[in-house]
């Protein structure tokens, strides 16, 4: 027989490893602006990884947008908000915050945003 405080004894084992999720934008690319009514599609063909596209906040693209495969690199291209610095890091956004983001809208029932693979 076990006793009750017996199924307690064991102490949790402490965290072994940690991830760091700091929000890091690359560095050593450029930043493509695309303000509202720019070609949204002619920024995502243009950037390379370490690239960042940063979006207008507040504007609209419509479109059914495709990120094509890329060469030249391991790193990422970033798709970011204009206004991501006032956007809180590592909780989630609430309807009042929208004002801070772009919005991709697609006007047919294709994907607003594809990517290739690769």
């Amino acid at each position: 027989m076990v006793l009750p405080w017996k199924l307690f004894a064991l102490e949790p084992a402490l965290p072994q490893a940690s991830v760091d999720i700091t929000y890091s934008l690359p560095s050593g690319g450029k930043k493509i602006e695309v303000l509202s009514g720019d070609n949204l599609q002619a920024a995502f063909d243009q950037a390379l990884p370490g690239d960042v596209v940063e979006l207008q906040a507040g504007a609209v693209f419509s479109g059914n947008f495709v990120l094509r495969k890329k060469t030249g690199g391991d790193n990422s291209i970033y798709i970011v908000s204009s206004k991501v610095g006032e956007l809180p890091e590592g909780v989630r956004v609430s309807p009042s915050q929208t004002s801070l983001m772009p919005t991709l809208t697609s006007s047919n029932t294709q994907n607003t945003l594809f990517a290739e693979d690769g």
